[in-house]
């Protein structure tokens, strides 16, 4: 580390979206000034985006949480840290003493996917907390898409990514990887990949209500209408089927319950889903010839798939036209990453495993059932309100923002605060924590480490990169690590060091992966490994084991070759291990050790989508939009990303708005059955006839005291309009696209 004196340029990771791209920190003063691309990083080639270039502002944003708060005669109030930890005691014991630990609800958000160690010890808090009532922001994106995963493949990590560098034809569905920096797809840089597609003679069809950003850069646009993609897959699985060549590739072949599965799907042709779809017959037929044709082909869909009415049937039916056209887990298709750090498919047998159930346990109150270890958001309000055994009367709210991220915001609301206890970890106030007793804030970017891990399970090649902290913890700062272990051990009521605990958890992890079959360590006992662990801070520990069993791990000293957390220190630009390659035999972890296709959601889903199909359609229908310059909820307090582009506008075809007689620039009135929002119109003829479009994450009204500049423009909040009891069956995921609205002048 170089003087305070000194400017130094440290290697680090813009942690701020999914594309975790390469960059490089120029600090002076322990202070962030400027970030600028790292060209030497293999998988983002020099790509930054704006939002990484505003990091040094999101550093320095005076709004932004440096210690405690806790509330005093119904203010939040700056606090040290031991009497923020005492206040946590203090409201926790009479939930703890007086109920079971169902009582103490845990919700985890999306910003806690960009920060490494708040990411494992929030899971090592809820495996001490024992609560049924985990919540995480996943049902609220992209959790159908996991759980179909889970299902045919034996893991939720199994998650297919388009092979762009290699592929010939892609289709996107429900995407906007343009503004969205990809989303289960980390490859940052993604507008210059698919360029490159075309380039070498490829094609992309993008499938999207919206020319979008990526729907301008490809060879074909259908304007296909909200919420019909499943339709449209179904239909074009049907061509497949039809043409007798739909078993080419080893996917089918080791496929369980493909023959049934297509008995579903009978009678949903090009021509019964046309007219709900928005695509003519024989466009369908040609686009599915085409797919089965092409030499490489890949599908990729996200948000505008999982958060429809058939989401996890969308997510299931890409799949299976995967299959069918031979596209899945070959070079150039779909295929799975095989990332550095440990997972449950690259872990025991190869080819075989347990397969994971869903719906284990049950919501209290609405009976929603568990979808991989969580019960749905939409239930946490029903669940504070509702008295009776297990109601939620305490709540850890982590880097998250429910009361502008899901459905029915004022009932959010009022059940926080309700709570008998509410600790908020964040860096900001925000809507759904100022309701909060207590917040904890995260340290900032330079006094930690990090590894996205995450986000490299779903990366376009074999990658990691590790960024080391630039400084220690100051005295008024605290990690993340702590902050959790504080809170397990007050829920333990052992008041024991943190240290310790902290120990014991990780060594019941290690003997976890000693008795895993085939383990790489199977011959070591747990001492021997945590004392190889010991080298490392304790942050850093679990990451050192997973690298070390993970598939290139060297198994500590077992495997001459591999790797560990220092030897990928090695490589503070990215280490890169090559594209991806062939895996699916390997990487199953069903009980069959096949595909395993049929589930029983599988054929009550299809009898919805046939109807649905057939039902009269909606006029109009709302649906979200990504935005380059923000990231969710919590980016629009930075004036460097406030843009004429990064505006909570509604976006209307001209002649839906010639119909309603209304102007660009105008105000209007938006209206679901759920409420009613006043917005600002903007005219653009990328939209399609019947879709209006608004982005998520604003409505960040009467947080001036909190966030000066969202609360300059706060938009409004498109879930007013997101009715919670209109779901995905099969997970419980909200229904956020295809929204039935009306709209006219506001008075």
């Amino acid at each position: 580390m170089s003087s305070s004196a000194e400017v130094s340029h440290f290697p680090g990771t813009c942690s701020l979206c999914e594309a975790s791209c390469g960059c490089i920190w120029e600090v002076q003063q322990n202070t962030i000034t400027r970030v600028l691309p790292d060209k030497d990083d293999p998988l983002s080639e020099g790509f930054l985006c704006p939002k990484g270039r505003a990091i040094p502002e999101l550093e320095a944003d005076a709004d932004r949480l440096r210690s405690p708060l806790v509330r005093i005669d119904g203010e939040l109030k700056p606090t040290s840290w031991e009497q923020a930890y005492s206040e946590v005691e203090r409201l926790l014991g009479p939930v703890l003493r007086s109920a079971s630990r169902d009582s103490i609800g845990l919700y985890i958000g999306n910003g806690a996917a960009h920060n490494h160690v708040l990411t494992q010890y929030a899971f090592v808090f809820a495996a001490l907390l024992k609560s049924r009532n985990i919540f995480t922001s996943g049902t609220v994106d992209q959790i159908p898409r996991q759980v179909v995963s889970a299902l045919l493949y034996g893991s939720p990590a199994s998650v297919p990514v388009p092979d762009l560098d290699r592929t010939d034809l892609l289709w996107v569905f429900g995407a906007n990887p343009l503004d969205s920096n990809g989303s289960l797809l980390t490859a940052p840089g993604i507008g210059a990949k698919l360029r490159d597609v075309k380039a070498r003679g490829g094609r992309i069809v993008v499938f999207d209500p919206r020319r979008s950003a990526t729907a301008r850069v490809a060879s074909d646009h259908y304007p296909i209408r909200v919420g019909s993609d499943a339709a449209f897959l179904a239909s074009v699985a049907n061509v497949l089927i039809e043409d007798g060549r739909s078993f080419a590739g080893h996917a089918a072949k080791c496929t369980a319950g493909l023959s049934e599965c297509m008995d579903f799907l009978k009678g949903i042709t090009p021509e019964f889903v046309s007219q709900s779809v928005g695509i003519a017959p024989e466009t369908i037929r040609r686009l599915a010839h085409e797919l089965k044709e092409a030499p490489k082909a890949a599908l990729y869909g996200r948000m505008g798939t999982t958060t429809t009415q058939f989401g996890t049937l969308t997510c299931w039916l890409m799949d299976l036209v995967s299959i069918l056209s031979g596209s899945l887990d070959v070079v150039g298709g779909n295929m799975f990453a095989r990332p550095l750090h440990m997972q449950d498919n690259s872990a025991g047998i190869a080819g075989s495993g347990a397969g994971v159930r869903i719906g284990r346990w049950h919501s209290r109150v609405s009976k929603r059932p568990e979808v991989l270890g969580e019960i749905p958001a939409i239930c946490m309000p029903e669940e504070i309100e509702t008295a009776g055994p297990d109601q939620i009367r305490a709540l850890v709210l982590v880097a998250a923002n429910p009361c502008l991220s899901n459905p029915d915001p004022e009932r959010v609301e009022r059940a926080l605060s309700r709570l008998e206890a509410f600790i908020s970890m964040d860096i900001y106030v925000n809507e759904s924590n100022k309701h909060a007793h207590v917040i904890l804030p995260s340290p900032p970017r330079l006094a930690k480490p990090n590894y996205d891990a995450w986000f490299f399970q779903f990366a376009l090649r074999n990658y990691g990169r590790f960024t080391k902290a630039y400084r220690p913890l100051m005295s008024s700062e605290r990690s993340d690590r702590e902050t959790f272990l504080r809170l397990a051990s007050i829920v333990e009521g052992r008041r024991q060091d943190i240290d310790q605990l902290d120990e014991e958890v990780l060594k019941r992890t290690i003997q976890v992966e000693i008795g895993r079959p085939n383990s790489p360590i199977a011959e070591l006992t747990v001492d021997q490994v945590f004392a190889k662990l010991l080298a490392w801070e304790p942050a850093l520990r679990r990451l050192d084991l997973n690298l070390r069993i993970g598939p290139y791990g060297d198994a500590f000293g077992r495997r001459a070759d591999g790797i560990s957390l220092a030897y990928l220190e090695k490589f503070p630009t990215g280490l890169d291990l090559g594209p991806l390659h062939p895996r699916l035999t390997g990487m199953l972890r069903t009980r069959s050790g096949k595909i395993e296709l049929k589930h029983d959601f599988v054929a009550a889903e299809v009898s919805k989508l046939k109807r649905w199909i057939s039902a009269e359609r909606a006029p109009l229908v709302l649906t979200g939009r990504r935005q380059l310059r923000s990231n969710n909820s919590w980016m629009h307090n930075i004036a460097e990303l406030k843009h004429a582009k990064n505006r909570c506008t509604l976006l209307v075809n001209p002649e839906d708005a010639a119909e309603r007689s209304l102007t660009d620039g105008s105000r209007a009135k938006l209206t679901s059955s759920a409420g009613t929002v006043e917005v600002t119109l903007r005219i653009d003829d990328a939209m399609s006839r019947g879709a209006v479009s608004l982005p998520h994450g604003w409505g960040h009204v009467g947080m001036g005291r909190f966030q000066h500049i969202a609360a300059g423009e706060p938009g409004v909040n498109i879930n007013e309009l997101v009715d919670g009891n209109w779901v995905d069956e099969p997970t419980g995921t909200a229904v956020l696209n295809g929204i039935p609205v009306t709209l006219s002048a506001a008075p």
